[in-house]
């Protein structure tokens, strides 16, 4: 299933009332459960799950890679933990491998982001529409000290991470710094669709989650394309090494880039350079700005969030004569479209010998027929 989840937080957001919303939309409790009770570094007393409060967040992130969930699930949780270190550092001033689960409040609310990651998940959420966060007014205590209602954390994650606030006139906290740095992992747009169906909602007092699924007005039927949003980072560079810009796009592509491509560009005073464009993902953004930082010259990256519309598309693999081929293939005005993955071609043209024009074309044959080319110039005994 890939539903879209809309959040309508009128009364701010914290991430254990989140996840028993998930429950009640169809989160599945029996994988909650023995996630929970396989997680690393989770020890059972009672009936409660428990984690040393000295382990640091650096650490959570370590168990968090080593667990058995998905990963999805782990990039969840990795990417809510990441924010939260990020932010506690620059207020705290402390190194960011000293932060530990004390600045969180306790083992509580690391079990709450795991059962939301889990949760979410689990109900095969693709996208996560949150159009803006009420908060409230006043002041609390914290630690002794008193603080402005939004709290520090709250008000540093939102202005980071370009989340809509509206202050009520309600007093006291609404937003938890663990609530809003999980939206600012999860979100993926602030716009509702033009048209869609609800397929299950839960509302806990002024809290509401949606489970929605676009479609067209006429029909009702599910739209053919899909909207997401993506991260365009961009620097200029005129005094790094070929060898560095070559490098550096192969690391970023590993890394999960979507596209990484180089523009011939002329600077002040007409010095030939390249402009390094980057298009990723939120959850790999941080990332990719540090492998552009740790491989490049530049000291400064410009970056900015895009909508896009994607035709859906699947993955289908044939088997030939000589050996299996994948292709990418969509669909646009009902009409199905496909192209042979260049992996598959080059692996084919190094057995065969064929040309790479030769390769593709017996691709294309090959998915046509939906079955093996009996016989193709290159062809071998292979």
């Amino acid at each position: 299933m890939n539903s879209i989840l809309y959040l309508q937080c009128y009364d701010g957001i914290n991430v254990h009332e989140f996840c028993t919303l998930l429950l009640y939309l169809g989160g599945d409790q029996h994988a909650l459960d023995k996630a929970v009770e396989n997680f690393p570094g989770l020890c059972k007393d009672n009936s409660d799950y428990h984690i040393k409060k000295e382990t640091s967040l650096r650490k959570l992130q370590q168990l968090t890679a080593q667990s058995m969930l998905s990963d999805n699930a782990k990039e969840i949780i990795c990417r809510t933990l990441e924010i939260l270190i990020e932010i506690i550092s620059k207020l705290d001033h402390l190194p960011t491998d000293e932060i530990s689960l004390v600045a969180l409040g306790g083992h509580e609310v690391f079990l709450d982001v795991i059962s939301a990651a889990i949760l979410l998940d689990s109900l095969g959420i693709k996208d996560v529409i949150v159009p803006v966060l009420y908060e409230g007014t006043g002041t609390v205590c914290i630690d002794r000290k008193t603080y402005p209602v939004p709290v520090p954390a709250v008000a540093e994650i939102a202005k980071r991470y370009n989340i809509p606030l509206h202050i009520t006139d309600q007093q006291g906290e609404l937003i938890t710094a663990t609530g809003a740095a999980f939206v600012a992992a999860v979100f993926t747009s602030r716009v509702l669709p033009e048209n869609f169906i609800i397929e299950n909602t839960k509302t806990s007092g002024m809290f509401r989650a949606m489970l929605i699924r676009e479609t067209t007005c006429e029909t009702g039927t599910s739209v053919e394309h899909e909207s997401d949003q993506i991260w365009k980072l961009e620097c200029n560079l005129d005094d790094c090494r070929g060898e560095a810009l070559g490098f550096t796009m192969s690391a970023l592509f590993k890394a999960g880039a979507r596209d990484v491509y180089f523009t011939p560009i002329y600077m002040k005073k007409n010095r030939p350079a390249y402009q390094l464009n980057v298009i990723c993902s939120l959850s790999d953004r941080n990332q990719m700005e540090h492998i552009i930082f740790k491989n490049t010259t530049t000291i400064g990256i410009r970056r900015l969030k895009m909508s896009r519309s994607i035709l859906k598309r699947r993955s289908v693999n044939r088997k030939t004569n000589l050996g299996e081929i994948t292709y990418k293939v969509y669909t646009f005005e009902n009409q199905e479209h496909f192209s042979p993955e260049y992996e598959s071609l080059v692996t084919l043209c190094e057995k065969t010998q064929m040309s790479y024009e030769e390769a593709y074309r017996y691709a294309e044959l090959s998915y046509n027929m939906g079955k093996p080319f009996t016989k193709y110039q290159g062809e071998t005994d292979l």
